[in-house]
């Protein structure tokens, strides 16, 4: 019975505020997307610099 209750208070506040879940939805997705990427990248110059094959490159964009 408890768990029924639960259940439809949830509903009620999705049916509320559909907004604020796809919000919410869209903003895991984009942290997700962000954490992977970045790990990602760290992996790959990881795998670079074990091969014995790195170049160090200066990322500032200062120019020459």
């Amino acid at each position: 019975m408890d768990q029924t209750n639960s259940k439809t208070a949830a509903n009620q506040a999705v049916r509320r505020r559909p907004g604020l879940v796809i919000l919410g939805t869209a903003a895991v997705g984009f942290i997700a997307g962000f954490k992977y990427k970045a790990s990602s990248y760290k992996r790959n110059e990881l795998a670079q610099k074990n091969s014995g094959l790195y170049v160090s490159v200066d990322r500032s964009g200062g120019g020459i």
